[in-house]
């Protein structure tokens, strides 16, 4: 049996209304673009990683990223966002697709490689973990079926899902096998994606006390860390 193709595609781009070019702020020497792919580098079932951004000419910088660290980048449309992922992934010759945004610089490679085994052993369609959301705010992941993937494009024609990855699926659940992968307790009271200068203060620390190169830090790190600082 041929093995499967699992790409990681780390939706990225420049523009953002709260914080603008956050993609680029620096996390202890790199910017924060660049501490998501090292993440998704240590995870084990991932073959290939490509980021999906847009030809604005303001995502040429993500793109030079992309070079400088060897990772491939599609480059489509800024506002249809199923379909800038749908061609990445068929850029990439992808079977299996994990998505990933770049305003999440704790992604868990762990996380990863669970969630990609538990989407085939229930043959899923599409597995996330944010319906309902049980991990951080910041840990979420999709992962999807190139075939189904396809499919939510073609409802992409429909104007109303141009600019969502899940609504489409989730409004259709008869064209769709999905599932969503949930903690044993829920965390999603805490917050660990950067919309404004605060996050990103809150990952500078975080990568402070725990950053190393010698491993990838995990979930179960960070909240170890975080209930240390309370009882401080």
């Amino acid at each position: 049996m041929k093995k499967s193709r699992m790409v990681a595609i780390i939706q990225a781009r420049m523009g953002s209304t709260r914080f603008p070019e956050k993609v680029m702020a620096k996390i202890m020497g790199k910017t924060m673009l660049e501490r998501i792919i090292e993440r998704i580098q240590a995870a084990r079932r991932i073959d290939k990683i490509i980021i999906a951004t847009s030809t604005n000419k303001e995502n040429d910088r993500i793109a030079i990223i992309g070079r400088k660290n060897k990772i491939d980048v599609y480059r489509g449309s800024e506002e249809d966002v199923v379909d800038r992922i749908y061609k990445a992934a068929k850029q990439a010759k992808a079977d299996v697709i994990v998505r990933i945004t770049a305003d999440d610089p704790l992604v868990d490679p762990e996380l990863m490689d669970r969630m990609v085994g538990e989407r085939k052993r229930r043959q899923l369609d599409f597995l996330g973990n944010s319906n309902p959301e049980t991990f951080p705010h910041g840990l979420n992941l999709d992962v999807m079926r190139m075939e189904a993937l396809e499919r939510l494009w073609e409802l992409t024609r429909n104007p109303k899902y141009h600019d969502t990855f899940r609504e489409g699926m989730f409004e259709n659940p008869a064209k769709f096998r999905i599932g969503n992968y949930e903690h044993e307790n829920n965390l999603s009271h805490l917050r660990w994606t950067v919309d404004t200068r605060e996050d990103l203060e809150f990952m500078r620390g975080v990568y402070k006390h725990l950053y190393t190169k010698k491993r990838i830090f995990l979930m179960k790190d960070i909240l170890e860390f975080l209930e240390v600082k309370l009882r401080e």
